[in-house]
């Protein structure tokens, strides 16, 4: 993303999707948004829940969702997370889905 003239802001009261706006992933975000307590849905408290998204987004289209790339703006103006914070909210993204999965499906301890 460059910062151009052209770089805006929209406020969105609950949440959006853009590029593969119809993918599964975004069932998390569906899901949990509406339960949030009212200080919970501050954009900073949203960003593992975005992760989460896009991270989960990539295993059901690998095509076209690589990585994980966050921007976020406020009053303050345009933040880019820098690349460690990305590979940070990435990593932490990952290990809750296998935890997730995990508890859904515990390995066979019986042999």
């Amino acid at each position: 993303m460059k910062d151009t003239q052209e770089t805006f802001c929209h406020r969105i009261m609950t949440y959006i999707f853009a590029g593969d706006a119809d993918n599964a992933s975004t069932f998390w975000a569906m899901r949990y948004y509406s339960c949030l307590h009212p200080e919970s849905k501050r954009m900073d408290k949203l960003i593992p829940l975005a992760a989460q998204v896009v991270v989960d987004a990539k295993h059901l289209n690998s095509a076209i969702i690589e990585g994980l790339e966050i921007v976020v703006c406020d009053r303050s103006g345009i933040r880019r997370f820098t690349e460690q914070e990305n590979l940070a909210q990435h990593e932490n993204a990952a290990r809750r889905g296998s935890e997730i999965e995990a508890i859904l499906f515990p390995p066979d301890t019986q042999g």
